[in-house]
């Protein structure tokens, strides 16, 4: 959905300029697109999660623990292995305002190589004239 909406703006500046788009122009406007929406979802995931409902992230927490301890017995983890990892999750605070931001960070980096790709595809370099 990210990438749609990333590939979305730079069809429609390639359209708004008439046809013709760079590689840097692309990739600018594919880029700027998906930085804005992460920054939003982000700064959304902080609030929400560490002043308006402080109680969600716990829950949240706890059912990802479970579910991680679920699948690591279908998978005939040890149970020493298993402890071990949820002692680190519990340890770890993927939804505070850190967590947020290394997510946000790394989806940047994610979708910087999607938009390289997507850049190459979409630009379309103005004919030279003789």
């Amino acid at each position: 959905m990210i990438t749609g909406f990333g590939v979305f703006s730079a069809l429609k500046y390639k359209k708004s300029i008439g046809g013709f788009i760079s590689f840097k122009e692309t990739f600018s406007c594919f880029f700027i697109t998906v930085v804005l929406g992460f920054f939003i979802s982000t700064l959304f995931s902080i609030l929400l999660f560490n002043l308006i409902d402080t109680d969600a992230k716990t829950i949240i927490t706890e059912n990802i623990i479970k579910y991680s301890v679920e699948m690591m017995e279908k998978f005939g983890t040890k149970p020493s292995d298993i402890n071990k990892m949820v002692e680190e999750m519990q340890k770890s605070d993927s939804f505070g305002p850190v967590g947020q931001l290394k997510g946000f960070a790394f989806n940047l980096i994610i979708y910087s190589i999607i938009g390289l790709i997507s850049a190459l595809i979409i630009k379309k370099e103005r004919p030279q004239s003789l």
